[in-house]
């Protein structure tokens, strides 16, 4: 678990470096891939949740907690002055 916190806190803190890229629509393919692995993940943590016992939970919310502003990051949210695409 803490490979993907760690990645999406660098996701995060790259878009800046995403959005300077020459070529065009890096940063709207970043937002598409975390947009679908959001709806995947969201899918398949449901049916985790349902299945594992009740201490497991702790990892499942560090991780949402993590995904959350990275995803805002691309979708425009929580950095001014880049663009939201």
């Amino acid at each position: 678990m803490p490979n993907i916190v760690d990645t999406l806190e660098q996701m995060k803190n790259k878009k800046p470096a995403f959005d300077a890229l020459q070529v065009g629509g890096v940063t709207s393919l970043v937002k598409q891939d975390l947009m679908d692995m959001n709806s995947n993940t969201t899918t398949l943590g449901t049916a985790l949740i349902n299945a594992c016992p009740v201490r497991f939970l702790v990892s499942h919310l560090n991780i949402s907690n993590a995904y959350n502003p990275t995803k805002g990051r691309f979708e425009g949210q929580g950095h001014a002055g880049h663009e939201t695409n």
